[in-house]
């Protein structure tokens, strides 16, 4: 949900991604192994620190976060 509201908010034509599908299926499989990667460390380590660079407009944290880690999101 969080991911459609930034895309609704901003003034960008995304048509011009419709075809290019095999990078759409690349970006949201990579997604979902680093989303895989920080609920594994979160398990083990639930108050650690998670830092993301190049984060973009991902919304990890609105998706994985469990309310005791710390999060560091730098573009």
């Amino acid at each position: 949900p969080k991911s459609l509201e930034i895309a609704e908010a901003l003034e960008y034509d995304f048509r011009n991604f419709r075809a290019a599908r095999r990078s759409r299926i690349g970006c949201l499989m990579r997604g979902l192994q680093f989303d895989d990667w920080v609920r594994a460390f979160l398990a083990e380590h639930p108050t650690g620190t998670i830092v993301e660079l190049g984060v973009g407009l991902n919304t990890r944290f609105e998706r994985l976060d469990n309310g005791q880690a710390h999060w560091v999101d730098v573009d």
